[in-house]
């Protein structure tokens, strides 16, 4: 009832003739004005009614991460003369990191350097003149060209390796699964992989997968806690995820099938993932504060397609510092804060059909 009324006073706003142009943060329908029809489109997306025409890019002009009232009323505010500038037009915006650094064997800039002595993953064998189909088989699912033998399909899907460089995924929950441990062990892995910085291009194909799929990259779980022949108090995992609804967060799991989201936010003015064209993703995700904290930063490279390193700039980050929570039954907390390393990183979809994926690396970095 108190977002209808809000509409309703928004509506009622629309009398005022009153236009201020030349602007951007505001001009949620891009007609180069911002006006009391900016405010009526914000509150007619907070209540759901997803209006035509909606740069929800232009819509946070507050600044906080998310699109509501306070937005509409902030634009309405701007519109009659009560305020001369949005707050969010005071917030530094988000660096764009340029290449300049180090690049990895694909030519991709690292962004963190290299832990000397660690042991890293790539894609390259992908890239060997023989395509194959990775087997679904537990026992079996390992990429035999793989010279690590570390890549393993998992889940339900197809995972298919076309010899030029791409892994095609497809299918319910395909995954495949950097896995440091030998067989189906759970101890002594070559890699924990704890601060790691994962890198990945993916090209979604068509339209279809669930809204919280994309190109998905998690970190820091154990070898069986996804399995359900295995420990699913072993599937701690922090996520990625660049979601085909448009929308990037972070996600843990401390118990595998269950976890939470935290930030949530639009990244592509309010479309859905864009579809056939290469965007690169990173996922860094590293210990803070002698080990008592993890932060988490995940990079895109929306348009280069790799070119020069790729043009990355950081889409979202956080902290976890205890408060963040997810359902668990396990021996540890809901508010348990991930902080070693699980000796696996995967990748993962849903319900795509056909999803793409090139210059896959993962390395273990130096902590900054």
């Amino acid at each position: 009832m108190k977002k209808l009324q809000c509409l309703f006073l928004i509506s009622l706003m629309f009398v005022l003739t009153y236009t201020i142009t030349g602007q951007t943060l505001g001009d949620v329908n891009n007609d180069t004005n911002i006006d009391i029809v900016d405010a009526l489109l914000v509150a007619q997306y907070y209540v759901g009614l997803h209006p035509s025409n909606f740069d929800a890019s232009a819509a946070d002009v507050n600044a906080v991460n998310s699109i509501d009232i306070v937005d509409a009323l902030l634009i309405a505010q701007f519109y009659v003369g009560l305020i001369t500038e949005f707050p969010g037009q005071t917030q530094t915006p988000a660096p764009t990191l340029v290449p300049g650094g180090n690049e990895d064997i694909f030519g991709i800039t690292m962004l963190y350097s290299t832990q000397p002595g660690s042991l890293g993953w790539d894609s390259t064998h992908w890239a060997d003149g023989q395509s194959r189909t990775l087997s679904n088989d537990i026992m079996s699912g390992n990429d035999p060209n793989d010279p690590t033998f570390w890549s393993e399909y998992r889940g339900s899907g197809t995972l298919f390796i076309d010899g030029n460089g791409l892994l095609i995924m497809g299918g319910s929950q395909p995954r495949i699964y950097i896995n440091s441990y030998e067989d189906l062990s759970e101890v002594n892995p070559e890699m924990f992989y704890k601060n790691v910085e994962a890198t990945v291009y993916y090209m979604r194909i068509g339209s279809d997968g669930a809204n919280w799929g994309g190109c998905i990259i998690g970190a820091r779980s154990g070898p069986n806690g996804h399995s359900s022949w295995g420990d699913y108090c072993d599937a701690t995992t922090y996520y990625a995820r660049l979601r085909y609804d448009g929308k990037v967060d972070f996600y843990k799991e401390l118990q595998h099938p269950d976890g939470t989201a935290v930030l949530n936010q639009t990244y592509w003015g309010g479309s859905t993932l864009p579809a056939n064209q290469w965007i690169g993703m990173k996922f860094c995700c590293y210990n803070i504060n002698n080990n008592q904290q993890v932060k988490l930063e995940m990079y895109v490279d929306k348009t280069s397609g790799g070119a020069g390193g790729g043009t990355w700039e950081k889409a979202i980050e956080y902290i976890d510092d205890g408060t963040w929570t997810a359902p668990s039954s396990c021996s540890y907390p809901q508010n348990q804060i991930i902080t070693e390393g699980g000796g696996v990183v995967f990748i993962r979809n849903t319900d795509a059909a056909e999803a793409r994926y090139k210059w896959f690396t993962v390395r273990e970095i130096n902590v900054p």
